[in-house]
């Protein structure tokens, strides 16, 4: 019986330790810089933004 405490009491305090040692949830985000675009040739176009990552870029937009 006293074994099985000690091991529910260690698992409380790792699991404790666990939680509060974690970093915050909330920390803000880093705003990477955005660029739109829109590039139209008759009734064809292509409108949206570039995203600019350190190392890559996202385009997301519409055809």
């Amino acid at each position: 019986m006293r074994t099985r405490l000690a091991a529910a009491l260690c698992g409380v305090v790792l699991t404790a330790g666990t939680l509060l040692s974690a970093p915050a949830a909330s920390a803000q985000a880093t705003a990477y810089p955005t660029s739109p675009f829109d590039v139209t040739v008759g009734n064809t176009y292509t409108r949206g933004t570039i995203t600019w990552y350190n190392r890559s870029v996202t385009v997301t937009g519409e055809q």
